[in-house]
């Protein structure tokens, strides 16, 4: 007995849009760089700004340009 023909796979945009993503990130190394700081860097933002003494608004001491 044989297996009944089968329809290729449909079309997805998301999981295109995910392949590219995917290749994109392996490509480019400063990318790879970059993703892997941003969690260290929010991370040490928020420690120093909740052990720091905020006292409030913390862009009222923001340089102004």
């Amino acid at each position: 007995m044989t297996n009944p023909p089968t329809a290729p796979p449909a079309f997805s945009p998301l999981a295109a849009a995910v392949r590219a993503e995917r290749l994109r990130i392996r490509t480019l190394r400063p990318l790879v760089l970059t993703l892997a700081l941003v969690p260290l860097l929010t991370a040490a933002t928020a420690f120093a700004y909740a052990n720091g003494d905020s006292g409030g608004d913390p862009l009222y001491g923001a340089p102004s340009a």
